[in-house]
């Protein structure tokens, strides 16, 4: 009985062997959702339980199962017509990429991706105001210097002329 149990889970592992690296990366992320939660209910004073490790434990079977189910649809009834592991992978990734935002917010106290969009602005404001500055000359062409533009020969050849 061992031997045939045995033979099932390594039938299993070989299947799901192509989606190797989406399952990682689901789990990694679900991990560090959970690792950054646990950080920032410690600062926000919150109580720690094992309620919340439980649920975590549910969220990583729930979205392996997920992305497991999404690969069999797409290899056995779409036929790789529709992505649905991609599909599946990147709607949890974003989900987790979210808490873990979230909880980055409460750690640090600030809305982080605001400051973060917000001085990225900043610095493309400050670089236009500077004196001679123009992201489409290149570092040869000194400011006020004229530059020619010369065409692109195409590689598709034109039609002959009409008489």
């Amino acid at each position: 009985m061992k031997h045939y149990i045995y033979n099932l889970l390594l039938a299993l592992a070989l299947l799901f062997i192509p989606i190797k690296a989406s399952m990682i990366m689901v789990m990694v992320l679900v991990a560090l959702d959970f690792l950054f939660g646990v950080w920032a209910s410690k600062k926000r004073g919150d109580k720690i339980s094992s309620t919340g490790f439980k649920r975590t434990v549910v969220k990583i079977l729930v979205y392996e199962v997920c992305v497991m189910l999404a690969y069999l649809v797409e290899s056995y009834l779409t036929q790789d017509f529709l992505p649905a592991t991609k599909i599946a992978t990147s709607f949890v990734a974003l989900t987790e990429l979210k808490s873990i935002l979230e909880n980055l917010e409460d750690i640090a106290g600030m809305p982080i991706l605001r400051v973060l969009i917000d001085k990225l602005s900043q610095q493309d404001m400050a670089a236009t105001l500077v004196e001679g500055y123009n992201p489409m000359v290149g570092p040869q062409d000194a400011p006020g210097s004229i530059v020619e533009l010369t065409p692109i020969p195409s590689p598709i050849p034109e039609p002959p002329k009409a008489p």
